[in-house]
């Protein structure tokens, strides 16, 4: 497996725990750093995003598509939009198989080659956090070609976005244009499941059991047991006080997993989700609160 990391920036301390689980759980594996500026870690391949930007990329980022919008403050929604296309531009450069790509905030617990059986390897396999919702808190591509053929999407409907009068005021952010492309073209996506079924062994964490474990970005877990959560819909806690961690009533797993009254536990370091109808193993942790060195095997 080829694992492809991308980020825009500084990078965080909390990127040394997400590469070093990777060599701790899937040893076998190729792990590659593409970022703004030069990158040093052992085991990795560092490449800087100018090495292989491709005149398409190039031509979504001089339309600056956020400019004048509620997002163009922060430069977040406008990297994680644009690392779709670079992350395209980087397999097609190096003609990578097997790609394995999730935000830097996410730690994995499963060999990428134990999971080949639950992939597609003609569409994008990616996990959501709701119906239209598309997160990369796992994803996997057969190839380049699938990775184009999703930018391409992606690009047309971009253009056909940006012309609409509300993009103003209710821009877009990646998660939602990849909502916008699914419910157009469904075949082209298989979700990875984050809940189990019957005679599921594996389950994919969007951004729920991570936030269960380690709470939410600005209220990470402070003090109490992993077993402590909260639900709701807006997460205005108190900052500076004991919290447990949190779940997202919006999330497509919340009901399931509350009218099971299901349990995310540690087996051997690892995660897993119990419920009534047995044990299921989590493939990764999407840890919102940035604190992965908590949750490292």
């Amino acid at each position: 497996m080829n694992y492809v990391l991308y980020h825009s920036g500084k990078l965080p301390n909390h990127i040394n725990d997400c590469i070093s689980n990777i060599k701790n759980i899937d040893k076998k594996s190729n792990i590659y750093l593409c970022s703004d500026n030069p990158s040093h870690f052992n085991g990795v391949i560092s490449v800087t995003s100018k090495e292989v930007i491709s005149s398409q990329t190039k031509e979504l980022i001089k339309k600056e598509i956020y400019k004048g919008t509620n997002y163009e403050s922060n430069p977040l929604w406008q990297a994680s939009l644009i690392r779709i296309f670079i992350l395209r531009d980087f397999v097609g450069k190096f003609e990578l198989n097997d790609i394995i790509h999730f935000d830097n905030d996410v730690l994995v617990y499963v060999e990428g080659d134990n999971l080949k059986n639950l992939f597609s390897s003609n569409q994008t396999n990616i996990t959501r956090t709701k119906t239209n919702v598309l997160v990369f808190g796992y994803s996997y591509f057969k190839n380049f070609q699938i990775l184009d053929n999703l930018c391409n999407e992606i690009y047309q409907t971009i253009l056909q976005e940006i012309k609409k009068d509300k993009w103003k005021k209710d821009p877009k952010n990646e998660m939602r244009l990849l909502g916008e492309v699914y419910k157009n073209k469904t075949h082209l996506f298989n979700i990875l499941d984050s809940y189990p079924k019957k005679n599921s062994e594996y389950i994919f964490d969007p951004a729920g059991y991570g936030q269960i474990i380690g709470g939410s970005h600005y209220r990470p877990r402070r003090l109490f047991p992993k077993r402590f959560y909260r639900v709701g819909s807006n997460d205005n806690r108190k900052r500076y006080l004991p919290r447990g961690g949190w779940l997202d009533n919006s999330y497509e797993i919340t009901d399931k997993f509350l009218f099971d009254r299901s349990k995310i536990k540690f087996k051997k370091n690892r995660p897993i989700l119990i419920n009534k109808s047995g044990e299921f193993k989590i493939v990764n942790l999407h840890i919102h609160s940035k604190e992965l060195k908590k949750y490292k095997v």
